[in-house]
């Protein structure tokens, strides 16, 4: 999706982090506005980086989607959780 932006400069900050867990900072800057920080948390699995969380103007996928789906269990239970995701997931 970031390579449909053809006005903004997307721009590298230093990564955070040792190990096996670091942070990736970015910002896209927009012509005539603010730039737009965006994060990527990145482990290392084997020899590969796996990304598993992206931070986004401060906003975390990963705390939002938790909140989602705390919301969802508790209404629904786990189990239709699970199902609601795979159906999704096929659809896609």
């Amino acid at each position: 999706a970031l390579l449909e932006y053809s006005d903004q400069k997307l721009s590298y900050g230093p990564v955070r982090g040792s190990g096996d867990e670091v942070t990736v900072h970015t910002e896209v800057a927009q012509p005539g506005g603010l730039p737009i920080p965006i994060d990527y948390r990145l482990y290392k699995k084997g020899e590969e980086w796996k990304a598993f969380d992206v931070i986004i103007d401060g906003v975390s996928l990963v705390t939002n989607y938790r909140s989602t789906f705390s919301q969802e269990i508790r209404k629904n239970g786990l189990d239709a959780l699970i199902q609601k995701l795979a159906e999704r997931r096929r659809e896609s």
